[in-house]
């Protein structure tokens, strides 16, 4: 267990760190419900949840509220804590599962590495976001219900504990915790009393309403906020979204390939009893394999994630390395080495991107955690912006709310704005609703728009015009296109501003209003022209 966390320190410290905005999003609500009880992100705007775990914002709202630190810090080293907390969940379930002979060492060590490897949980880590939390949640609970005596009141009020936090942690945990409380009443209680069987689902289900019922009164919907923003008309469209995400993982490395097929076919090993030569066990692959493919076909149904990279596949992968633990130990005969080879395949492929420039990893993990002083650079921007403006239009850099909590921050892709997100969007929804389409309309004296803080060139240089008729300057400029729709108000209204030198070097690109162009030109930005 102890290689399998150091092998999983060095993987994480070599996952690229994405866009961290939304990992910022949680700490403004964090901070809101600190100070004043309540969750909004503006004032104005009303209750509105712009995050998708409530787990997660009750976790980093009581750090944040006990040690009164830099909440940077905290949130980045509560995501290292989480995510090797879950590799050594992963690791010790394989080693309690393991038989005394060799062999079976041998396979619970590969499958702890397995856990170890999962590059796409070191990467969803990195967004300082809930999947380490849904991982450690997903594989306690796992564990718990596998492992711990039934008979126990103790344990029973554990699992509905567990069931809750799950459902709590993501939407997508519901369905898993329904299954393990089903699992538990028709298989491990089986042979208890009605009341001991069906208990910890009672009391589970009872918290579940509840909280969906609060849910529902505080902030007028079942989902969070985050899905609708995320999601098209057509659930259909969302599949093949889902379909093409998980392809395109699979895709990514040769090795990744197989785990993806064996999330879909190894439950099928199950119905084979002869097979087995530990009764116990095959059940426990059981629940298992079927809580990985649960996991895998919600990534589909709801579409899978924007982002290029598998972060949404790293739970049903962990689960399937605990229904592949178990196949390990309870498979009779040849077969057991089925699964051991299938995790020597996965671990041997992960192998190659985890280990490369171990002087970079190691000096990365010295670094750790990042804190507040790493973003200086933005943080010195958004408040130079808001000495010449009270509200701010943004598609990318949610993060400007936590750095000026008095700005009026509108989020264009309608995470953190409840009617942008219920908009209609009958085609492809891959980053929210919005966007540059609706940037003029807010009327915001400054619009922040596209995915980067810096480019190379000043957007001060060139005319409003050219940006909103030519797609190559648009692109080169603001990474993105500027939609026919809102080109005569964007006109009408903005010129092209830049921050020269910003961070050293690179310039800020952003529109200005044109009655608040003066102002920000004498704290020193350069100031384009419409025509």
């Amino acid at each position: 267990m102890t290689l399998a966390v150091v092998v999983g320190a060095l993987v994480l410290a070599g996952a690229r760190t994405p866009n961290v905005d939304d990992g910022f999003i949680v700490l403004v609500y964090a901070r809101h419900l600190i100070e004043h009880h309540a969750i909004y992100w503006n004032v104005a705007d009303g209750a509105v949840d712009g995050f998708t775990s409530v787990a997660d914002l009750a976790q980093k709202t009581l750090v944040m509220a006990l040690l009164h630190g830099d909440a940077v810090r905290e949130t980045h080293a509560l995501a290292i804590v989480e995510h090797l907390a879950s590799v050594a969940a992963g690791a010790g379930i394989a080693c309690i599962a393991a038989g005394p002979t060799w062999r079976a060492n041998v396979a619970a060590a590969i499958a702890a590495l397995a856990f170890a490897t999962n590059v796409a949980l070191a990467d969803a880590t990195t967004y300082w976001l809930e999947t380490p939390l849904y991982a450690l949640v997903a594989l306690v609970a796992l564990g718990t219900l596998v492992f711990a005596p039934p008979e126990s009141r103790t344990v029973r009020a554990l699992l509905a504990f567990e069931w809750t936090a799950l459902a709590l942690t993501r939407p997508e945990g519901l369905p898993l915790a329904v299954l393990f409380a089903a699992w538990f009443a028709i298989d491990r209680a089986r042979h208890l009393p009605t009341r001991a069987r069906w208990g910890p689902g009672a009391w589970f289900a009872l918290a579940t309403v509840a909280y969906l019922a609060w849910h529902w009164a505080y902030f007028g919907a079942l989902a969070p906020n985050t899905f609708y923003a995320k999601s098209s008309d057509s659930r259909w469209q969302e599949v093949r979204d889902g379909v093409e995400y998980v392809r395109a993982w699979a895709g990514s490395d040769p090795t990744r390939a197989l785990p993806v097929v064996l999330l879909f076919v190894t439950p099928l090993a199950a119905l084979a009893p002869r097979w087995w030569s530990s009764q116990p066990l095959r059940r426990a692959f059981i629940v298992a394999s079927a809580a990985a493919f649960v996991a895998i076909a919600e990534v589909i149904v709801e579409g899978g994630d924007s982002y290029d990279r598998g972060r949404f596949v790293a739970v049903p992968l962990a689960l399937l390395f605990v229904a592949l633990a178990f196949a390990s130990q309870g498979l009779a005969g040849a077969r057991v080495w089925i699964p051991v080879a299938a995790l020597v395949v996965t671990v041997a492929g992960e192998a190659r991107h985890s280990f490369s420039h171990l002087d970079v990893r190691l000096a990365r993990i010295a670094a750790w955690p990042d804190d507040g002083r790493d973003f200086r650079c933005e943080m010195d921007l958004t408040r130079l912006l808001a000495k010449s403006a009270t509200r701010i239009a943004e598609t990318d850099f949610q993060r400007m709310k936590w750095f000026d909590d008095d700005l009026d921050v509108v989020d264009l892709a309608g995470l953190n704005d409840r009617a942008r997100a219920h908009e209609r969007n009958p085609g492809r929804n891959q980053w929210g609703k919005g966007g540059f389409r609706d940037a003029p309309a807010t009327g915001a004296e400054v619009l922040v728009l596209g995915p980067r803080w810096l480019y190379a060139k000043s957007m001060a240089t060139v005319t409003t015009r050219a940006i909103a008729d030519d797609p190559q300057v648009a692109r080169e400029l603001l990474g993105a296109r500027f939609p026919e729709s809102a080109r005569d108000a964007l006109l009408a209204r903005y010129v092209p501003a830049a921050l020269p030198n910003a961070c050293g070097g690179g310039y800020m690109n952003f529109f200005v209003r044109n009655d608040r162009a003066p102002v920000l030109a004498s704290s020193g930005a350069a100031i384009g022209r419409t025509e």
